[in-house]
């Protein structure tokens, strides 16, 4: 009897504890609040928790903590994603645009393509035509092929060169000697215009006056002529081959004439690679 009644009293506590009947679970016997594990399909554990009434509700099998996941996962492909499509893009528009400047701006740059006469004469020769005078100039950079200039630029220098537009002394022939094209010449015909009707055979510089012929190639390593129309006055000159109409010693080779004519006249000279 005394063992019955000992079983009796430690069995008594566990009774009183154990759940209700049925898989939702009644009567009071948890506190609110209380989470118990239970089971889900496929092996997978729930929670059931205590309501208000002290007794477990239905198994619970994880929806809340599933949807959480998705959204976070969500977010964050669509962060990563728009993040590489802006990355990619602004790199693909660098760089497209740098090609294209840099081909734009380096073209042409470092072509040695003008050849520039500086005038060197200290005093008036008279007659209209002050300063160097100027009837040709060629170029040969492949043998036996003869090259004279696309276009000349002249700037004018001091002293009295007629241009053309009157008939008084001293320009009494009425010929231009302002005409810059008239050295884009291989110098076969020298010899001064005798009248208006006919073309200024020769350009004058006037004193320190220049001329810049474009040949429109790299003149570096060529042959240059430069025919100047000697006459009783010496009429010294310098020679420059540059990359722009304007002598400058970053823009020339070597940064200083490449051949000097003390005298005048013709000058024949080969052009330095550097």
């Amino acid at each position: 009897m005394i063992r019955w009644f000992l079983l009796a009293a430690l069995t008594l506590p566990f009774i009183a504890c154990a759940p209700g009947g049925g898989s939702g679970g009644g009567g009071n016997d948890c506190t609110e609040g209380d989470l118990r594990r239970c089971e889900c399909s496929a092996g997978v554990e729930g929670t059931r928790v205590c309501d208000a009434e002290g007794s477990f509700g239905e198994c619970r099998c994880g929806g809340g903590e599933g949807e959480g996941e998705g959204e976070g996962e969500g977010e964050g492909e669509g962060e990563g994603e728009g993040e590489g499509e802006g990355e990619g893009e602004g790199e693909g528009e660098g760089e497209g645009e740098g090609e294209g400047e840099g081909e734009g701006e380096g073209e042409g740059e470092g072509l040695h393509r003008y050849v520039i006469v500086v005038d060197g004469s200290e005093v008036p020769s008279g007659g209209g035509t002050d300063g160097g005078d100027f009837c040709g100039m060629t170029v040969e950079c492949e043998p036996g092929e003869v090259l004279t200039g696309l276009s000349a630029e002249l700037q004018l220098g001091d002293g009295e060169v007629c241009d053309g537009s009157t008939r008084e002394a001293p320009c009494e022939s009425g010929v231009n000697r302002q005409n810059a094209n008239t050295i884009l010449d291989t110098g076969s015909m020298c010899d001064p215009a005798s009248n208006a009707q006919e073309p200024s055979h020769y350009v004058s510089l006037g004193l320190f006056g220049s001329i810049a012929v474009d040949f429109g190639i790299d003149l570096r390593g060529c042959f240059l002529t430069v025919i100047e129309h000697q006459g009783r006055d010496d009429e010294p000159y310098e020679v420059f081959v540059c990359e722009t109409p304007d002598v400058s010693a970053e823009g020339c080779l070597g940064g200083r004439e490449i051949a000097d004519a003390p005298v005048g006249g013709v000058l024949d000279v080969r052009i330095p690679l550097e």
